[in-house]
């Protein structure tokens, strides 16, 4: 670098570009005596990039250069200089964010001119990806514009750098969302299709980015769940819009709409020309396809990436059959309350009474919602798009909607409860989040999960048995799904988690995990395929999940062989090395508030509130070793098992609370933890399962038997944690023998 700056400024070989800079460089270049001090210039409102040039003020240009209001031509003038030499470019590389200004205000012939590439070599993409951050960001400028405006979107600038970044950095090294590093593209494509850049999305398509990868958003762009989706995603739901070209609709289209459009089919057919589109391309084809004739005769709901799953709900809501929610999200103005601890409390301890409530909510938010879409006209709120299909058929869409919502939440009320981990936190009062900025901390916070996402994929998951219980089938559009993500999630989760708890457990230095739901509902399918069956009607017996690909449903044989695949390539990818089962993350021990010269586990208080002594029980376990590399791992593990003795004490109760007739089921499949630490004493399974075995059983027994019974468990209640006595008394002991009591009555005739 030494040599190629002696060359220009020591009056070297020079290319025509820097010649012509030169020239203006030695008109503009200031007499030595009215040379200012740099510290003088620095404060300056106006700085003059001739003389910082001159003086080597690198913090003047950049001052220039991030003055928004400052002269187009000053800007153009600072980055011309910089890259017309050795030491600019020299000054570029030292400072990053000296680089990203240059490199994204610059002309593109300026660069493609400059000796920048030949002289930083393969360190140039280090400079140039921030430098693409910025440009993405930009609107384009105004049509028929011939303004210089470095503010503004420049195509070529974008297609230049874009053209010098490797293939690895746009697409990662690994299989999507578990590259590592992680692919730039989809951040980059989801920016250039939200400010309609789809010139440039087509240069990048040319210069080797998969459209079909999706990645962790960078920080700072747009994101949906913490992730870019793939740009092929972004594309697809749009086919609604791109099937009005060449029909009557067109004419009810906007110039801005048409344009998109016809912007967005460009690029559909590019990619179904290349062999790469991800699912179909042709706004026809989806109306005719096998989903949507089966949704004709068998009305359900489509799952699916919500942007791929778009164009095959826009076309049910066509057919006859289709005036009803098609999608959960059409059914979340029902749902949306109990997400929030309180009222998720509240339904699952009187129903009955809240059902009611919610499918009103429900019915007034759509009502709501389509008159909305009618005072609007062309200019819709996003937030009411899901509506628009229903204003003509309002009536017949709300009773199908009352119908749907209440069905819906019955089952969820008879389904295991979840959500314990959304409740408010003991251990952490606060907690530096993204949206409220602060807010209370729950037990989900501190664990490195958002409690939103937590309960919107329980409630999501939810959906599959409802339907189950409906007799209603599942569509599942597995386009745009890398089923390598599938097998890899819990892998990408809990790296995730553990890079939160690494960087101190707060939002604004890493993102909590956000759950990917669609990944979590395929889980779930692969995990229960054998369950989701239709228990009777004329599908008795049959698959409740249809998978979809490119509009056509796997026939059952295709979908088994599919789902045993896919799931034991899950299950070897949950285990370790050593064939152990992978464990989530925990939060590290923390300063004791109250005695800052020593740490305490993250879950302190938590789990003194199930048991005073749990705290110092998990130190005593962790005492035990003595050997630092030994003590280090072991206090990993400790941290953990703190975690998921709170977590499952949590679940514990509620079902203990809500659904006693699960608790033993529980006890016995999900509480291995409590046991192995005293929470819970291990004969307390067995003499549980024992009186449900008599008073839920259809066998007469004996009233002395089943008082026998109940008095074993009492008694290996008073083993359990103080916290669990009374909710496992309740549900254990005095609900079941309730229930045999009023049995009793019922076959004497006295009720």
């Amino acid at each position: 670098m030494t040599n190629a700056t002696t060359n220009v400024d020591g009056g070297g070989k020079k290319s025509g570009a820097v010649k012509s800079f030169f020239n203006l460089f030695r008109k503009n270049r200031p007499a030595p005596a009215a040379q200012a001090a740099p510290a003088a210039t620095a404060n300056t409102d106006d700085v003059n990039v001739v003389e910082a040039f001159h003086e080597k003020n690198w913090g003047n240009i950049l001052k220039a250069l991030k003055n928004y209001n400052g002269p187009a031509e000053e800007k153009r003038l600072a980055c011309s200089m910089m890259l017309a030499t050795g030491e600019g470019i020299e000054a570029m590389a030292r400072d990053k964010e000296l680089a990203a200004w240059v490199l994204s205000i610059c002309k593109a012939s300026d660069l493609q001119s400059s000796m920048f590439f030949d002289m930083m070599g393969d360190k140039a993409e280090d400079l140039l990806v921030p430098a693409l951050l910025r440009i993405v960001q930009k609107s384009a400028p105004p049509e028929d514009s011939i303004e210089d405006d470095p503010t503004r979107f420049d195509k070529d600038l974008f297609k230049v750098i874009a053209e010098h970044v490797s293939v690895d950095t746009w697409n990662g090294t690994g299989k999507g969302l578990g590259s590592d590093p992680k692919a730039l593209g989809p951040s980059i494509f989801t920016e250039l299709v939200k400010k309609g850049h789809f010139d440039s999305v087509s240069d990048l398509i040319d210069v080797g980015a998969d459209t079909t990868i999706a990645a962790p958003a960078v920080k700072g762009l747009y994101s949906y769940s913490g992730f870019s989706p793939p740009l092929q995603h972004m594309l697809f739901e749009e086919l609604p819009l791109v099937g009005k070209l060449g029909t009557e609709k067109e004419e009810e289209m906007s110039d801005k709409d048409r344009e998109k459009a016809i912007n967005i089919r460009m690029i559909l057919n590019k990619l179904e020309d290349d062999k790469t589109a991800l699912g179909l391309t042709n706004w026809k084809d989806i109306k005719d396809s096998e989903l949507i004739a089966a949704f004709r005769e068998e009305p359900g709901t489509i799952w699916g990436f919500e942007k791929m799953r778009t164009p095959f709900v826009a076309a049910s809501h066509e057919e006859e059959s289709g005036v009803r929610p098609a999608r959960m999200m059409e059914l979340w103005d029902a749902i949306n309350p109990i997400t929030k601890e309180a009222a998720y409390a509240k339904f699952l301890a009187d129903p009955k009474n809240e059902i009611p409530i919610l499918v009103e909510a429900a019915v007034k938010a759509a009502k709501d919602g389509i008159q909305k879409v009618r005072d609007s006209g062309d200019k819709v709120d996003p937030l009411y798009f899901k509506f628009r299909p229903f204003v003509e058929v309002e009536k017949e869409y709300i009773a199908n909607l009352k119908v749907d919502a209440k069905k819906y939440l019955e089952s969820l009320a008879e389904q295991m409860p979840r959500g314990s981990m959304a409740r408010e936190s003991e251990d952490v009062q606060k907690f530096v989040g993204k949206s409220p900025k602060t807010h209370q901390a729950t037990v989900s916070d501190v664990a490195g999960v958002d409690d939103e996402k937590f309960m919107t994929s329980f409630l999501c998951k939810a959906g599959l048995w409802s339907a189950k219980t409906a007799g209603k089938p599942v569509y599942y559009v597995l386009d745009g799904i890398n089923m390598d993500d599938v097998v890899d999630y819990k892998k990408i989760k809990y790296k995730a988690i553990e890079d939160f708890l690494d960087a101190g457990g707060a939002d604004e230095n890493a993102p909590s995990f956000h759950e990917v739901i669609t990944m979590k509902e395929v889980c779930e399918i692969l995990k229960n395929w054998k369950d989701l069956k239709f228990e009777d009607g004329k599908h008795a017996g049959e698959d409740v999940v249809k998978f979809v690909r490119k509009g056509s449903i796997m026939s059952p044989k295709e979908a088994k062989k599919f789902v045993q695949e896919w799931e034991a390539k899950r299950d070897a990818a949950a285990k370790n090395a050593t064939g152990d089962r992978l464990r989530r993350p925990a939060p590290g021990r923390v300063p004791d508030p109250e005695n800052g010269d020593r740490k305490v586990l993250a879950y302190a208080k938590e789990l003194a509130k199930i048991d005073p002594g749990l705290p110092q029980k998990l130190d005593d376990e962790l005492a035990k070793d003595t050997e630092k590399e030994k003590r280090d791992k072991k206090e990993k593990i400790i941290d953990m098992d703190a975690r998921d003795i709170v977590r499952k004490a949590g679940y514990l109760v509620r079902v203990s609370n809500t659904r006693p007739e699960y608790v033993v089921k529980y006890l016995a499949a999900k509480c291995d933890i409590l046991v192995s630490y005293g929470v819970v004493p291990q004969d307390l399974v067995d003499v549980a399962a024992t009186l449900g075995k008599l008073v839920y059983s259809n066998k007469t027994h004996r009233s002395s038997a089943v008082k026998a019974a109940a008095a074993k468990v009492e008694s290996a209640i008073k083993g359990c944690a103080p916290a669990l006595q009374g909710p496992l008394s309740q549900s254990l002991v005095r609900t079941p023998v309730l229930k045999f009591s009023d049995d009793m009555k019922r076959m004497a005739g006295v009720i």
